[in-house]
């Protein structure tokens, strides 16, 4: 069953993929760019609300465990990529057993929509764990997810700060038949040590394995790459720039369904497998 339902969530990423922006629009992308935060200190002093805290400094949640913070800027009522990306993220760690939510990373996520509420985080928060981990951790694990909102002025120097650049969109509400959102923004995961440095992060397609070497950097507080090589595996800068957002939908697109085709094999087989032990 667990197999068969995220099948069916990554078959949706290849939908909402195709949604973001508008592929049809040049100018979907103009403006919007992940500037390279290799080794930049996270602003500690943004405040922020979550769980039972109200307006207090990011730093709360950090420099206190030593566990590495996947750490994610979107907002929690996106219907497109931000979803997609969230939920590839949340299924490919719950299928990964090398690494274990609590001990080697926690995920916080930061609303760029300073009309989401703390009730809305709240509910976030409960709705993903119930998803993804209930079913192998028990309640306390929950104090490792932590979904965050924050005032305009906190988000947009925040984001401005790690060179995050994200688009309100004015007629959102008459363009939403055409695929538009409420922001338009990359989706990525930044990976973040406990004491407050970016090392490293990674995007749809790359949150298999690979991100227990990335996690064990961040726990050592070491850098381990440079972002600049991971533009061309995202719908982000060199197709921004040459205003041709279908080669970016294409790319998304490809990754999600390089997910599918990968966990179709693993549901397959184990199928197979196990029917073959049943009948020997």
């Amino acid at each position: 069953m667990r197999y068969f339902r995220n099948i069916l969530i990554l078959s949706f990423s290849v939908i909402f993929s195709q949604q973001f922006g508008g592929a049809s629009d040049p100018t979907a992308f103009e403006g919007i760019d992940l500037k390279n935060p290799y080794g930049v200190e996270f602003p500690f002093d943004t405040k922020i609300s979550y769980k039972n805290n109200r307006n207090i400094p990011f730093e709360s949640i950090f420099n206190n465990n030593d566990i590495p913070k996947l750490f994610v800027l979107g907002y929690y009522d996106c219907e497109a990529m931000c979803s997609a990306i969230r939920e590839i993220l949340f299924s490919q760690l719950q299928l990964n057993n090398d690494i274990r939510l609590g001990i080697d990373y926690e995920i916080v996520m930061l609303s760029i929509d300073h009309e989401e509420d703390i009730l809305l985080a709240q509910k976030q928060e409960e709705i993903y764990f119930n998803r993804y981990f209930s079913n192998d951790y028990d309640e306390s694990a929950k104090d490792y997810i932590t979904f965050a909102v924050s005032t305009k002025s906190e988000i947009e120097e925040f984001a401005n700060r790690i060179g995050f650049e994200y688009r309100y969109n004015e007629n959102y509400e008459k363009q939403k038949n055409d695929g538009r959102q409420k922001y338009d923004h990359p989706s990525f995961v930044y990976i973040v040590s406990d004491k407050g440095l970016i090392t490293s992060g990674t995007t749809s397609g790359h949150f298999g394995k690979e991100i227990k070497e990335k996690l064990v950097n961040a726990k050592n507080n070491s850098p381990s790459m440079d972002f600049d090589q991971l533009y061309s595996l995202t719908c982000l800068k060199g197709n921004i720039e040459n205003k041709n957002p279908q080669q970016a939908f294409d790319l998304v697109q490809l990754a999600s369904t390089w997910f599918v085709l990968n966990v179709s094999f693993g549901f397959g087989y184990n199928y197979l497998s196990r029917k073959n032990r049943e009948e020997a």
